[in-house]
């Protein structure tokens, strides 16, 4: 096996020969990247760690004597490179040697953005309120289903007409930088039908000051989505839904200029690039 190939996020296939030859294998990743690494060691009889931390070895979807580890970069700012280990330990007595990661920052522009001020400086009586959702964003991101395995690639929640604003870049609202975009902005009419990208339960189904109509869907491999700004919200929380069920209609809810869907993807809590996750994922499991 050899490289599959890769975008902007990376799907990595390293053979035996690979890992057992004279020279170390290496990557770079740019913050807000995930990387989909396949290892030749059944998920069973291998663990794999990147800097101490234990990785999640998923049983390969195509190879049965490989795993499938998917590592996410987090995609705050950082200052020059970051330098990580991964490392693979077999049951078996094999060896490999480790795999050297270099994450990157790279030059995320600046978007600036005119929204209510209500939305950049909240009033008094609404803290207690988004410090409360704060939390409970934070909660239904938390995968608990780790052990699901994904069984098919993403698809679009949406048609994809536009992205109107892209993933990684830093918001100016009002001329006050107020953090950075973790999903993509998909151009829809209010009332355009959104449909889940992948089967899973959804953890969160609610209405958010900031976020507005908000749902959380949990998929398998640590892997939630997130829609944002939804006017109409069609399933609850707890529920199981299928790929390419209905779930919500767009809208204009939350702190936005006007309709459209913010589409998110975390693994384990930290989010990447949705679009690329998706090419990823169809790349994966067609064998590409």
């Amino acid at each position: 096996m050899t490289w599959i190939g890769r975008l902007l996020m990376t799907l990595l296939s390293l053979s035996l020969s690979q890992l057992s030859g004279g020279e170390t294998p290496t990557q770079t990743l740019k913050s807000g990247e995930a990387l989909f690494l396949a290892l030749p060691c059944p998920h069973k009889q291998c663990t794999v760690s990147c800097d101490g931390h234990t990785l999640t070895a998923h049983a390969h979807p195509t190879y049965a004597d490989h795993c499938l580890v998917i590592l996410a970069t987090p995609l705050e700012a950082t200052s020059g490179n970051h330098k990580k280990a991964i490392t693979i330990h077999s049951t078996e007595g094999k060896v490999y040697p480790a795999i050297k990661l270099t994450t990157l920052e790279p030059d995320y522009p600046v978007e600036p953005l005119s929204v209510n001020p209500d939305l950049v400086t909240p009033p008094e009586h609404a803290l207690k309120r988004i410090n409360k959702e704060r939390k409970e964003i934070a909660a239904a991101l938390k995968t608990q289903h780790s052990e699901t395995p994904l069984t098919s690639a993403f698809i679009e929640p949406v048609p994809f007409k536009k992205i109107t604003s892209p993933f990684g870049i830093r918001r100016l609202y009002n001329e006050q930088l107020k953090g950075r975009h973790t999903g993509v902005d998909l151009r829809a009419a209010e009332g355009t039908p959104v449909q889940a990208p992948h089967s899973g339960i959804v953890k969160m189904a609610q209405s958010n000051w900031y976020t507005g109509g908000h749902i959380v869907i949990e998929h398998g491999w640590g892997v939630s989505s997130s829609y944002f700004h939804l006017s109409d919200i069609q399933v609850k929380e707890g529920e199981n839904v299928k790929q390419g069920q209905q779930i919500a209609l767009t809208g204009a809810t939350g702190r936005v200029t006007g309709p459209h869907l913010h589409w998110g993807v975390h693994i384990d809590s930290i989010p990447v690039n949705p679009v690329q996750f998706m090419n990823d994922t169809r790349r994966l499991f067609l064998r590409l």
